[in-house]
């Protein structure tokens, strides 16, 4: 996987979503959702994962992935192959198999009310 900053930094600069949590006297914190995608030339995995990364800390608190096309689309991509984890590719959720802090449910849930933009979602 390759972060969109690496590839096109302009870009991912004016792209890249944040979540500002106010607070008094420069205790606020700030959270990038900094999307990554698969950097082989050969794959059309149509999916992304999205590092939840504390601006204060560079600490990755949540790796979410989400894949846009539908559980269908997945199923053809697979050839046909029928599967629980087409379930999860056609969905966000929490990358499995990675570490995750104890506010990852929040920040997928809160990743999900960032995907409601289309414009947003029209880009991948």
């Amino acid at each position: 996987m390759l972060s969109f900053f690496a590839r096109l930094p302009e870009i991912a600069q004016a792209d890249t979503r944040c979540l500002i949590i106010p607070g008094n006297d420069n205790t606020g914190r700030t959270y990038g959702f900094v999307e990554s995608y698969c950097d082989d030339k050969d794959c059309d995995c149509r999916r992304v994962f999205i590092n939840v990364i504390s601006v204060k800390s560079s600490e990755i608190l949540a790796t979410i992935s989400y894949g846009w096309e539908s559980k269908e689309d997945y199923n053809e991509w697979f050839g046909g192959m029928e599967c629980s984890i087409l379930e999860d590719f056609a969905r966000p959720n929490l990358a499995p198999g990675l570490q995750q802090s104890k506010y990852a449910a929040d920040f997928l849930r809160l990743f999900k009310v960032i995907i409601k933009d289309e414009k947003y979602v029209d880009r991948y």
